[in-house]
């Protein structure tokens, strides 16, 4: 709600190799499996784009970097839930 410009993201998540895509506009800026130094990656790539955007929630906000993925993929998960303390949602 508060970054329109993640609508201009194609994300792909292939549940069964666990495995998430970013493109934008046609190219591939993220492409990782679901493990834990992948998952930086993941995080690192969107943090990029997002902070190109002029509608950057995280301008004035350095406390809200670096981003944290959510979720493992497979599990269920609502992320206003108490189980997300210490991450950043955008």
């Amino acid at each position: 709600m508060n970054t329109p410009g993640l609508a201009r993201l194609d994300v792909r998540l292939d549940h069964a190799a666990r495995r998430l895509r970013i493109r934008l506009d046609g190219v591939v800026i993220a492409d990782e499996m679901l493990d834990e130094g992948r998952r930086r990656r993941l995080c690192a790539a969107l943090q990029d784009f997002v902070l190109t955007l002029a509608d950057n929630p995280f301008a004035g906000h350095p406390e809200r970097l670096p981003l944290k993925l959510i979720g493992d993929g497979v599990t269920p998960r609502y992320q206003e839930n108490e189980g997300r303390q210490g991450y950043r949602a955008i």
